[in-house]
């Protein structure tokens, strides 16, 4: 079983947060592992070099956080897919303030501190995390 198949949580890129939120709450409830890694499906890991990473880390109780994060705030001023019909389309009034920093790139990894503190956030959140 290296598949995890959250039942609750519906199978759309528009439920993104949610979906990861239930991962990071099941695997923190589950498992309590050292790091946690998440991917996309079109991704090649090194898994290797990964892991090889993650030995050389002094502690996993420390906070640490692998992954690329945009470098500033953004101002949206028009919508992310400029073609209403298109798959992507966000309303710019959807996002009437300046977006804050968030992740991007095909992966990231958390230690434990940090998956148990996404973990407690999802509890009783937005995005209805039981």
């Amino acid at each position: 079983g290296d598949l995890l198949v959250l039942d609750d949580v519906p199978e759309s890129y528009q439920v993104l947060t949610r979906k990861v939120m239930a991962m990071t709450k099941w695997v923190a409830d589950n498992i309590d592992p050292d790091f946690m890694f998440k991917t996309d499906d079109d991704s090649y890991v090194d898994l290797h070099t990964l892991v090889a990473t993650f030995l050389q880390v002094e502690s996993p109780d420390l906070p640490l956080y692998f992954g690329e994060f945009t470098t500033k705030n953004l101002k949206l001023t028009t919508s992310f897919d400029a073609a209403p019909m298109g798959r992507w389309y966000t309303k710019p009034e959807h996002f009437p303030i300046d977006m804050q920093r968030y992740a991007i790139g095909a992966g990231y990894a958390l230690s434990r501190p940090l998956v148990k503190h996404v973990s407690r956030m999802a509890k009783g959140s937005e995005f209805q995390i039981p």
